[in-house]
């Protein structure tokens, strides 16, 4: 099956209607699919080579995403190049082939790419995708990437965001290529061989602004010194990693940091130094790790925090003292921690929206302290054996002027 020769609106429209598939919510006419700009066909719907062969040449075609349609085949390639419009194209799960790769890198119009766990790729197929000059951002996730590939993907200087999670067959050597990228701004490596050499390769990197290194045991705290030289870094997330959190006033040089994730690490209240020195943090986890009442001493310092995930660990009433009073906090996740209604009862948070306590030592003295609180709309009480009846007689007595507060038990 070769690209279809000329662009047939009333065709496309017909198959459509049999589909059933809708346009802006309505029947599929000639008139309104040579002017849609995106497509996400509906799960329930199946489709084949040919009905890709009949939107080749949609006019004005921007977005398009086939992700998980293993039914499509890589025939369907030459069909997407003659979408004159396309930027954002999705084969998630396709089997794309090496031949595809490169028929995909050759689309001068591509900007954003997802190939997550595309079937039939090798690094000789990345290396020929990696000829683009349009493609800004990729998604490889779940792909056999391979130090070559990695190696041409370095190539690539309008490259701004790239995803590796999980990428196969790719060592810090190959990692360290990615440096190379000026442009780059976002990059996640989760799930994969990286070590401090990388992070070491990408000190003073002028433009990364986001870096994720979930699930990766080969990084130290050692490493975090190189992160903390990245002048434009705004979100760093090092969940499930081997970090203690000694590192950190290392770290802390990152002066444009704001969101941090340490979530299933080894930080405890023995080991964390210098939490409290980031100058503009706005969302903190140290979730579900041995943080205290040491750790949360360090995070009452943080007067720009507006979220903080501070469940399961072991923080107590005297620790939560250090915490409540922070001036900016929108969104507070207390859940399966030791606070009690008497920790709970500092609170002194003027902007805090939403509060989790479930399964806490909290009890209905907490909600009714903060029943009138002002900005407060949403409360989780679960885990504390609470029912209905006894929450509603509380809820009754919030200012009826103010907006409503939802209770979670």
């Amino acid at each position: 099956m070769g690209p279809a020769l000329a662009f047939d609106a009333e065709a496309l429209a017909a198959r459509f209607k049999t589909l059933g598939v809708k346009v802006s919510n309505e029947e599929a006419t000639p008139q309104t699919v040579v002017k849609m700009t995106y497509v996400s066909l509906p799960w329930e719907i199946r489709v084949h080579d040919e009905d890709i062969a009949l939107m080749a040449g949609l006019p004005k075609l921007q977005s398009l995403d086939l992700g998980g349609r293993r039914e499509l085949t890589p025939a369907i390639i030459p069909f997407l190049a003659e979408m004159p419009a396309l930027q954002r194209l999705s084969l998630n799960s396709l089997h794309i082939g090496d031949e595809g790769a490169a028929q995909l890198g050759q689309m001068t119009g591509l900007r954003d790419l997802s190939l997550s766990s595309a079937r039939g790729l090798s690094p000789t197929g990345i290396a020929a995708l990696a000829k683009s000059r349009s493609i800004r951002r990729l998604k490889l996730f779940d792909v056999t990437v391979g130090d070559e590939g990695l190696a041409a993907l370095a190539t690539m200087p309008q490259l701004e965001d790239l995803q590796l999670t999980r990428a196969r067959g790719v060592t810090p050597a190959g990692l360290r290529e990615l440096a190379k990228l000026t442009k780059l701004r976002k990059l996640d490596i989760a799930e994969t061989w990286a070590d401090d050499s990388v992070l070491e390769a990408f000190a003073n990197h002028a433009s990364l602004d986001s870096l994720r290194l979930n699930k990766i045991d080969t990084i130290t705290d050692a490493g975090l010194a190189a992160i903390g030289t990245l002048p434009r870094l705004k979100e760093l997330t090092l969940d499930e990693t081997l970090i203690d959190g000694s590192g950190l006033p290392d770290l802390a040089k990152a002066v444009s940091l704001e969101n941090l994730s340490m979530q299933k690490t080894l930080i405890s209240d023995e080991t964390v130094k210098g939490l409290g020195t980031f100058p503009v943090l706005t969302k903190l986890s140290v979730a579900d790790t041995r943080a205290g009442d040491g750790v949360a001493a360090q995070i009452g310092a943080l007067k720009t925090l507006e979220t903080l995930f501070i469940n399961d660990t072991e923080l107590s009433d005297e620790g939560f003292k250090a915490i409540a009073t922070l001036p900016e906090i929108q969104f507070l996740q207390l859940s399966d921690t030791q606070v009690s209604d008497a920790g709970l009862s500092a609170i002194v948070m003027p902007k805090l929206m939403t509060l989790d306590i479930s399964g806490t030592g909290a009890s209905l003295a907490t909600l009714e302290q903060l029943v009138n609180h002002e900005r407060l709309r949403s409360v989780s009480m679960r885990k504390l054996d609470l029912k209905k009846a006894d929450v509603d007689p509380v809820l009754a007595k919030r200012d009826p002027d103010k907006k409503k507060l939802s209770v979670y038990n």
